[in-house]
């Protein structure tokens, strides 16, 4: 059978593969990744294949110029309508190795994104959709499998992916949760009947500027080293509980991201790093 080249992307910890064939359109991507699963989906092991969070596909969108559209598959092969540091991965490879332009956007199933590339220092900047959904929760640690004291508040926000956030008010509780336990719990909980990202956040007191999070993701089902759509729906909590209107810097285990508004306060922009691995051939 015919081998398929491949690109493997890192975006602050989180890994992917992209499909360097540039397709037609939505449907022939989308085609093109289900086969890729049916072949490889132990390519996504990290003990018998090359490892990886995410897979991505992406196509000319003829609709508008200058402008690709993107879909995109958990390692389990479950596709998802976003996935921001995949957003990011992608738009470097774009400029990396389609040499398109710097500045362009890219089409998902969750909307169409703006994006600008610096490629000295490998550094992408989106412009962000507002949120889909936005609510408090009233939760409580007593029916995690892992009861804990410190919860400040509990969020859904869906940032073109799902997320629930527990904000806590202690470094250790933050650092020392099991997050495994609680991901495998509330992600699959009947609250949430399309499943739900689980993510732990920590600010220190009278600050801001640099917030913590920890983040639990369904479709790979395991804590990841960073997540761009959790960062973003703790960034949307964040203003909202105490009105900032300055740069947030959400710091992640894989690294950080940073969020600004527009001069006008009326849009929001997320910048951070993105690296090319490797490429190769799968046969």
């Amino acid at each position: 059978m015919k081998s398929v080249f491949f690109l493997k992307y890192s975006v602050l910890g989180n890994d992917f593969v992209l499909l360097k064939q540039d397709y037609h359109s939505r449907k022939e991507a989308i085609e093109a990744g289900v086969n890729f699963f049916s072949r490889f989906l132990q390519v996504a092991h990290r003990r018998f294949g090359i490892g990886f969070d995410g897979l991505v596909v992406f196509y000319t969108n003829s609709k508008k110029e200058k402008s690709k559209g993107m879909v995109y598959w958990n390692a389990d092969g479950e596709m998802a309508d976003l996935c921001g540091n995949a957003l990011r991965a992608l738009s470097l490879c774009l400029v990396q190795e389609l040499q398109t332009s710097n500045i362009f956007s890219i089409e998902t199933a969750a909307g169409e994104y703006g994006c600008e590339v610096n490629l000295e220092k490998e550094e992408v900047i989106v412009e962000l959709s507002p949120a889909i959904e936005f609510r408090q929760l009233d939760l409580s640690w007593k029916d995690s499998p892992n009861s804990l004291e410190s919860l400040e508040s509990s969020w859904f926000v869906n940032t073109g992916v799902p997320h629930l956030i527990f904000l806590v008010k202690e470094r250790k509780v933050f650092e020392e949760a099991s997050l495994k336990e609680l991901g495998a719990f509330w992600s699959k909980h009947p609250l949430f009947p399309e499943g739900v990202n689980v993510n732990l956040a920590f600010k220190e007191e009278n600050s801001c500027s640099s917030v913590f999070l920890r983040t639990y993701e369904r479709g790979v089902w395991e804590e990841t080293l960073s997540c761009g759509t959790g960062a973003h729906a703790l960034e949307r909590v964040l203003r909202h509980l105490f009105c900032v209107d300055g740069e947030i810097k959400i710091l992640m285990r894989g690294g950080e991201l940073t969020f600004f508004l527009s001069q006008d306060k009326n849009k929001v922009y997320v910048k951070g790093k993105a690296k090319k691995i490797f490429s190769g051939f799968i046969e």
